[in-house]
């Protein structure tokens, strides 16, 4: 159950992370309360996770945290939004005291003055507008939510011109309008008969497109189909209303025949709409809100009232306002459409990379055992150990493999993601190269910094996702639309949540992260630029082919020189004579090893420690020697392996021996115990040597279960074993 509870809490760090990432952007100054709230709660299940506390009721209240930091304030701000939009001004200042309460932040505090400002709305109106007024101005986006609830209030109040006089700048370039006051002024424009600002407006309001929220953008359809239909452009309304829009079908069918009845008047054709909106008003009675009546008549009134003014004046001015912008209007619409519909991804190289993935793992598992170390170096695991002993082709075959299946998903999931954006920019040519170059950029960061085992995908998958980034920051157009639609909050976030669970997680290789993060990051800076003309594009694509053939063969052919003898540990490395001041234990030690001294346990003894690169851990002891050879190591078996069983975290599976050996003119003896630690399996290796009147025993723990692969090693190590007499020190 804790893996499970681990993945919970990785989720709601992940949707707390993503939170704090997208106020930050919004504006740190507006949200810091409610970031730092955010913050110390994201901050409590990092150290749950770090200190191995995960359980139902850190969950539980890491749970609770998020409801009432997340969930609470949700809820108020949609029954605030339902308020608004019953015009219940009035009932909203307790919910915004609460919110404000909730969620410390500057702009919660001014959403409560706004409700405070709005409260007597419906008994002074002039009065609560002139309070609106006085809260700017307090600088964005303070202003901008004041300026938009003027708006609101205005609009349902029908007062237009009003509306109109607040939020317009007189001289201002309509691209500088947001969105939230471009809905109300483009509407307001319409019905206080200013036409041809109107349609300027509605087309800021549709460059707009691209870059909104699906609900920003229903918004727009809605302020488009009324657009048309006040603008008298009959036929593009009928179009809308015909081509099945899901937004559009929603709307109430009272409320989509009375602006069908409008667009039929403005088009010219009086008689038949004030049918339409006659039977649009029978039918309201029963599907619209009450309040919504007296307006709709009062339409219908000053339609028929103006009947002459509509056929002699007006509708000639539409129509010659749609014969000049038609064209070019529906042209953006066109425009804005194709930008929102999704990419048609190309996904054919990383679909392969997938499979050969999966078949690389399918074969390591059939022939080879998870739980040895040395199966997975032999297979090819990155080490910066063999690395700098020229074993060079490591930083390309670790990438090829993974450490159980879930290792194994979690690299296929992020390939499926983050491969094919870059795929269909770039091609598969470009894509190979990248996916190729950041790996083992993550390799070369790895043995850099460690001399462990590291293996897996994720350095070249981040390389992927660095050049997504990068062709968000520095590419067109075209590279902005297709690396993820944009989204570089949901790039950037993603990248964060996979550094931080590389710190808080044990066996993560955050380097090999890091660097092929780095190395796709700078592959996308100079593709921002080469897919931006064709030519460079293509010699680009030959000279990633030629990288990705070349770096892959190269490494087939070294690795190949490698799968025998030649490999650690069979290869022996050079040696190296060492000792320990005040120490009588002389003995070589093979190149990449470290000695240290180590805690004698008892009076007259003396000890060494030898770590190899793998975690391979010799400790050798010496003390006074005269008892029988077989008598010691008899009562040491009996000794060890009552330790061995009762060890917690160990399972003891086997032993062998004891083999009597000589090691030069020394007798000695040998012992193996086979035992299972964390999943993994590992060997001890005793060694008993009897020189003179001395005793030395050397435990050796080695990372597999294949001890006879280190015999040569170990030999030779022990048969330099020399305990220097007392007149020699």
């Amino acid at each position: 159950m804790e893996m499970a509870y681990r993945l919970i809490l990785y989720i709601f760090l992940a949707n707390v992370g993503f939170m704090m990432f997208s106020l930050a952007r919004r504006g740190f100054r507006a949200f810091s309360g409610y970031i730092a709230q955010l913050g110390v709660l994201a901050a409590f299940m990092v150290f749950l996770l770090g200190r191995d506390l995960v359980a139902l009721w850190s969950v539980a209240v890491a749970g609770a945290g998020i409801f009432v930091l997340v969930g609470v304030p949700m809820l108020i701000q949609r029954r605030i939004e339902a308020l608004i939009s019953e015009q219940r001004f009035d009932e909203i200042e307790p919910l915004a005291r609460w919110k404000a309460r909730v969620v410390w932040s500057d702009l919660n505090a001014h959403l409560l003055d706004i409700a405070v400002a709005l409260s007597g709305m419906q008994e002074c109106p002039d009065e609560a507008i002139a309070r609106l007024k006085a809260l700017i101005p307090r600088g964005e986006p303070f202003d901008g939510t004041t300026r938009v609830f003027i708006g609101i209030t205005l609009f349902h109040q029908r007062r237009f011109e009003t509306l109109l006089e607040i939020l317009l700048v007189p001289g201002g370039s309509w691209s500088t309008y947001p969105f939230e006051e471009l809905i109300y002024i483009v509407r307001a424009l319409l019905e206080t008969g200013r036409h041809e600002e109107a349609m300027e407006a509605q087309e800021a309001l549709e460059a707009l497109v691209p870059g909104l929220t699906p609900d920003q953008i229903s918004n727009v359809v809605i302020c488009r189909l009324i657009f048309f239909a006040m603008m008298g452009w009959h036929q593009e309304f009928e179009a809308m209303v015909e081509g099945a829009q899901a937004i559009v079908e929603s709307l109430p069918p009272a409320l989509r025949l009375y602006w069908r009845g409008i667009a039929a008047c403005y088009a010219g054709n009086g008689a038949h709409g004030r049918e339409l909106l006659e039977s649009a008003l029978r039918e309201a009675r029963d599907q619209l809100p009450e309040s919504w009546i007296p307006w709709m008549r009062q339409r219908i009134t000053g339609l028929i009232e103006q009947e002459a003014f509509f056929a002699g004046r007006l509708v000639p001015r539409l129509q010659e306002i749609r014969t000049a912008r038609r064209d070019g209007f529906m042209a953006r619409v066109a425009a804005g459409a194709s930008a929102l519909q999704p990419p048609e991804l190309v996904e054919r190289a990383t679909g392969q990379m997938m499979k050969l993935l999966l078949g690389v793992f399918l074969l390591y598992i059939a022939i080879a055992d998870q739980s040895d170390l040395l199966d997975l170096m032999r297979f090819g695991a990155n080490s910066g150990f063999l690395v700098r002993q020229g074993e060079w082709f490591r930083l390309v075959t670790y990438q090829f493999l993974h450490m159980g299946w879930l290792h194994l998903f979690m690299n296929l999931l992020a390939l499926k993601y983050f491969g094919p954006p870059v795929e269909t920019l770039v091609g598969w040519p470009l894509f190979l190269g990248v996916y190729l170059f950041g790996g083992i950029c993550g390799g070369i960061a790895t043995s850099w910094a460690q001399d462990g085992l590291s293996v897996g995908a994720s350095a070249a998958v981040l390389g992927l996702l660095g050049a997504a980034i990068s062709l968000e920051f520095f590419g067109g157009a075209r590279a902005k639309a297709l690396s993820r639609q944009g989204q570089i909050s949901t790039l950037v976030f993603i990248l964060l949540v996979n550094l931080g669970i590389g710190f808080v997680e044990k066996g993560i290789d955050n380097h090999a992260h890091l660097g092929g993060l780095a190395g796709g990051a700078l592959a996308g800076i100079v593709l921002a630029r080469v897919i931006e003309h064709p030519g460079f594009m293509r010699a680009a694509s030959a000279v990633s082919l030629i990288f990705v053939v070349s770096t892959l063969g190269l490494s087939a052919a070294q690795f190949r020189n490698y799968l025998g003898d030649n490999r650690y540990p069979l290869r022996l490395p050079p040696m190296q004579a060492t000792r320990i001041a005040s120490s009588s234990l002389r003995l070589d030690v093979p190149a990449g090893w470290s000695v240290e001294s180590g805690q004698s346990p008892q009076p007259g003894w003396e000890a060494m420690v030898l770590n190899g690169p793998f975690h391979e851990r010799f400790d050798i002891l010496t003390g006074p020697g005269g008892d029988p050879p077989d008598e010691v190591v008899d009562a040491y078996i009996e000794h060890r392996t009552k330790a061995l069983m009762e060890a917690p975290g160990v399972q003891f599976e086997s032993r062998r021996g004891p083999i009597s050996m000589t090691f030069g003119a020394m007798p000695g003896r040998m012992l193996v115990w086979r035992l299972r630690a964390e999943d993994r399996v590992i060997a001890q290796v005793d060694w008993f040597v009897f020189p003179e009147d001395r005793f030395v025993l050397a435990q050796c723990l080695l990372p597999t279960g294949r001890d006879e692969l280190y015999q040569p090693l170990m030999t030779r190590i022990m048969s330099s074993v020399r305990v220097a007499s007392e007149s020699a020190r």
